[in-house]
């Protein structure tokens, strides 16, 4: 009896250690992070810009940078792999939207009159390499 009651009182201890050196955390979601992307169709040639994002279920918020200035995303969605950006200008509302296929947004973006596509790759961090 006396031998059953320690093995049940060590495994009960070493049950919320094990716990605690799990290591193994929750990945961020899919669309959190620094992107790098290329536009097309501007009539200037490819331009580069960033996406800065942060994803909660499925909303999306962050913002942009490019040559053109930055801004933030007035609103932004990520469901069934489709990411739906706008991002409002000077004249208008940029509208993005693409689809996420092994690790690479590809998609159309309109503005006003004009309209392109645009694809994108997320960057990883030196500390992301680490872990892996």
């Amino acid at each position: 009896m006396r031998r059953a009651l320690a093995i049940l009182a060590v495994g009960l201890v070493a049950i919320p250690i094990s716990l605690k050196a799990s290591p193994h955390r929750r990945p961020a979601p899919p669309m959190t992070g620094t992107w790098t992307c290329i536009a097309h169709g501007t009539g200037q040639g490819p331009v580069p810009f960033t996406l800065d994002l942060q994803q909660t279920g499925t909303s999306v918020t962050g913002g942009v940078t490019s040559p053109l200035g930055d801004a933030p995303i007035a609103e932004g969605s990520f469901a069934h792999s489709i990411l739906t950006i706008d991002i409002d200008g000077n004249d208008g509302t940029y509208h993005l939207t693409a689809k996420l296929t092994h690790g690479v947004l590809q998609g159309h973006w309109t503005y006003t009159n004009s309209a392109g596509t645009w694809h994108g790759k997320k960057e990883t961090s030196r500390k992301q390499i680490e872990t892996k």
